[in-house]
């Protein structure tokens, strides 16, 4: 397979998850979903559920199957991230503010509880 094909196959799986994703992060308090989408909505690599879409895959199951799986996986490492940025005080990631940055430090700090409460 080219590294090209790979690559277009990665990012097709990234919008699908990220649809996928963001349909789960809708609700009220809006506020604070949309402080729990921030970081899919400024996007990343999805690498991670890409890796399970494809084994899931290579065992003969679907994308549909695997979706909730991968999903789950980029909801906890975004979870992690946010979390991370708060300890670290980091200010940037993906190129535009911080979700503490951004929506401030206990909406931040719900926001990735709601992240991995939806894993």
């Amino acid at each position: 397979m080219k590294a090209s094909s790979i690559k277009s196959e990665l990012e097709s799986y990234a919008c699908t998850v990220n649809e996928f994703i963001l349909r789960s992060l809708e609700g009220k308090p809006k506020e604070l979903y949309q402080a729990s989408s921030h970081l899919i909505r400024t996007g990343g690599k999805r690498l991670r559920p890409f890796m399970v879409i494809k084994s899931c895959e290579m065992l003969g199951g679907s994308v549909k199957r695997a979706l909730p799986a991968a999903a789950a996986v980029e909801l906890v490492h975004n979870f992690t991230l946010v979390h991370d940025d708060i300890m670290d005080n980091d200010e940037i990631r993906h190129g535009t503010s911080t979700v503490h940055r951004y929506y401030g430090m206990p909406l931040a700090i719900l926001a990735g509880d709601i992240l991995f409460s939806k894993s």
